[in-house]
């Protein structure tokens, strides 16, 4: 009954972990093109410009794969090509939303940015 006990404990530890803690692709996406934090509300190609980001935000995340240079921390312009091309990258990313000001944002750091 002990041993029973401990495997449900452990399994509930392991799930809050796995899948609880930072953020996600739509609340990500929603801080960029839905909330007034980031003032991108009033934009005609809001909702176009949050479904992209949603898709490839997911579409990222069913790719297993390493960060490499990937860096959302450094400053780039808006015309910088960048794609999220695996997990470590899309997680990565939307912890840099998830941290930092639209300021920020505004001035090259977390790229890709759907504008």
């Amino acid at each position: 009954m002990r041993d029973i006990a401990f495997f449900v404990g452990l399994t509930s530890m392991i799930g809050l972990g796995a899948g609880c803690g930072g953020p996600d692709c739509q609340d990500t996406c929603n801080k960029l093109y839905q909330s007034e934090q980031c003032d991108r509300t009033s934009d005609e190609r809001r909702d176009d410009r949050l479904n992209a980001c949603n898709d490839a935000c997911e579409q990222a995340l069913e790719i297993p794969g390493e960060q490499g240079d990937y860096d959302p921390y450094d400053f780039l312009d808006n015309n910088s090509e960048i794609e999220l091309e695996n997990d470590k990258q899309a997680a990565v990313w939307m912890e840099c939303i998830d941290t930092l000001t639209c300021d920020n944002i505004d001035q090259g750091q977390c790229r890709p940015i759907f504008d």
